[in-house]
């Protein structure tokens, strides 16, 4: 997470220098980072460093999933690489078991709403009300319904949106 909020804050020197960090971290004591919580991020670490998506659904999620089957970090992590993948099937079913253990997460909403996005749109829109009732500042749900808005062509409300994720986090990728 913390590369994110170094991409967040417009500081790519930064999360370089990170990225070298937690590689050297990994590769001297891997058996640090053998916990449920260590592998998810571990995970999510490798995804963007070019691992095998599988290999780190295979060596890190599914591991997590069968050592703590409730513990809903695995299947967000799980969740948001089959989405990535456009496995919305399995996405919806991996955010919903997330949601059962964890309702309190606004992540597990979120990609739950993702997942039906395309093809439910009444549980897309209940999931993103309850991410939204959890974190009313969360960035991707804002900026869901801005394409939402934008597709419907009412772009004075995605502007007025796009100005609120400005005031959140104006280094956003996608706020831009």
């Amino acid at each position: 997470w913390g590369r994110e909020v170094y991409r967040f804050n417009n500081q790519p020197d930064r999360v370089t220098q990170l990225d070298e960090e937690i590689t050297k971290l990994l590769q001297q004591s891997p058996s640090w980072y053998s916990d449920a919580g260590s592998r998810v991020i571990v995970g999510r670490f490798l995804l963007p460093q070019g691992t095998d998506p599988k290999k780190v659904l295979d060596g890190a999620y599914n591991i997590v999933k069968r050592q703590q089957p409730t513990f809903a970090p695995a299947f967000v992590a799980s969740g948001e690489l089959a989405l990535a993948k456009n496995d919305f099937a399995l996405a919806a079913q991996n955010f919903e078991q997330a949601v059962k253990f964890d309702a309190t997460d606004a992540d597990a909403h979120f990609g739950l709403a993702q997942a039906f996005a395309a093809s439910d749109s009444e549980k897309a829109e209940a999931a993103l009300k309850a991410a939204l009732e959890r974190n009313p500042n969360h960035i991707g749900c804002l900026l869901l319904i801005v394409d939402g808005h934008i597709d419907s062509e009412r772009y004075s409300d995605a502007e007025t949106l796009l100005t609120a994720v400005d005031a959140i986090n104006p280094h956003h990728p996608r706020a831009a």
